[in-house]
């Protein structure tokens, strides 16, 4: 589930919401910093937004990542509030069948991390239909982040960036998607992979 994806540094916002069957890829580049954890069990939207983005200096970050318990993350109004208290940068999200938190495995929460934009510059793209796409699909993914990247003066290299991979676990269609990525990305390292949806 896409929450949102307004673009970083300053860009256009670009179209979010739930996609079933999707892919993310997120390019991030970065000089060395340390990514900032969240975890809240708050149920109403406005308190866990509040929550995690006082936890995290939401304003601050060029990407956050929140994964949620399903029900948690669906509920109504969560998305919004989310993205009203997290959304400086860019937001995604996805639901999970239990989440890693400082504390250990968890289920019943929020979690979140987030790379801060001092650091860190950050692409999206969304891969429709996993199980359909083939290595087209992912190899433009990759062309379309790193141009991206690119305009925001990124270095495009194995040593200053990343791909993270957050798919949608009931596609059956991960590994071949990884492979189509790596093949794409060359030496760029590939991290993530399967999320609930």
């Amino acid at each position: 589930m896409t929450i949102d994806q307004p673009a970083a540094h300053g860009g256009a916002a670009q179209p979010g919401g739930a996609s079933d069957g999707a892919g993310g890829f997120v390019g991030a580049v970065t000089e060395p910093a340390i990514p900032r954890y969240a975890t809240t069990r708050r149920t109403d939207p406005a308190g866990a937004a509040d929550e995690l983005a006082a936890a995290l200096d939401a304003p601050a970050q060029a990407l956050v990542c929140v994964f949620g318990d399903p029900p948690l993350l669906r509920a109504d109004g969560m998305a919004a509030a989310l993205h009203a208290r997290l959304g400086a940068g860019m937001l995604v999200g996805c639901t999970t069948a239990g989440e890693l938190c400082p504390e250990g495995y968890a289920q019943g929460t929020l979690t979140a991390f987030a790379l801060p934009a001092s650091d860190y510059m950050v692409a999206t793209a969304l891969i429709e239909n996993v199980s359909r796409a083939g290595p087209e699909a992912a190899a433009q993914a990759v062309v379309d982040a790193e141009l991206r990247l690119r305009r925001m003066g990124a270095v495009i290299d194995s040593e200053h960036c990343f791909a993270l991979l957050l798919v949608d676990g009931t596609t059956r269609a991960e590994e071949e998607l990884c492979y189509a990525l790596q093949a794409a990305l060359g030496q760029v390292a590939l991290v993530g992979g399967s999320a609930a949806d």
